[in-house]
């Protein structure tokens, strides 16, 4: 015998515990079970999730390129000799 039954539970704590038996108690179960739960939330730490890797990435990719950049720009001037001079 094949049922369908749709549960939808409102959540009042942490844990709901759902228990599938025969009518009767007898043994031999088998079921199909899936669950979804809509946690409003998610949306705002998933896209602040998003912002926060991008803006560390962008720090990073700076943090690469920048010194590169600037390294192959300016060389630093010859500087004058001081002190005695060498024999030749």
């Amino acid at each position: 015998m094949v049922s369908r039954v749709a549960l939808q539970v409102v959540m009042r704590s942490d844990s709901v515990t759902i228990l599938i038996m025969n009518a009767d108690g007898s043994s031999g179960i088998d079921a199909n079970v899936s669950a979804a739960a809509k946690l409003p939330v998610i949306l705002p730490i998933a896209i602040g999730t998003l912002i926060a890797g991008g803006t560390l990435l962008l720090i990073g990719l700076l943090m690469i390129v920048l010194p590169i950049a600037v390294r192959g720009t300016s060389t630093p001037a010859p500087r004058p000799m001081t002190g005695p001079r060498p024999m030749m």
